[in-house]
């Protein structure tokens, strides 16, 4: 598919409506039907996930290491955990 970059933009309200529409034969996700594919969680943690993804979407995380050593802290800390995930799989820890 080819598509041609618009001469000019257009409203938010009319981009935002057409990508709403584009959901319209999405997976129902709220319904458990992919858990593969969604990070689904409670609607406060989906609050917080939006408000953090907001406050960096201009950063580009593959300039982590020389110009957004917050970006890189965050990366490092949830590979940590997810290993750390991993690790208690393996052998339990001590209470």
């Amino acid at each position: 598919m080819r598509i041609a970059f618009p001469e000019k933009g257009r409203a938010a309200e009319d981009l935002l409506r057409e990508m709403e529409g584009m959901k319209a034969g999405d997976a129902d996700w709220r319904s458990g039907r992919v858990p593969l594919y969604v990070f689904g969680a409670t609607p406060e943690v989906e609050a917080i996930g939006k408000a953090a993804f907001n406050a960096f979407f201009t950063e580009n995380a593959l300039g982590a290491r020389r110009a957004f050593a917050s970006l890189r802290r965050m990366e490092d800390e949830v590979v940590a955990m997810a290993l750390d995930l991993f690790a208690r799989r393996k052998a339990p820890r001590a209470a």
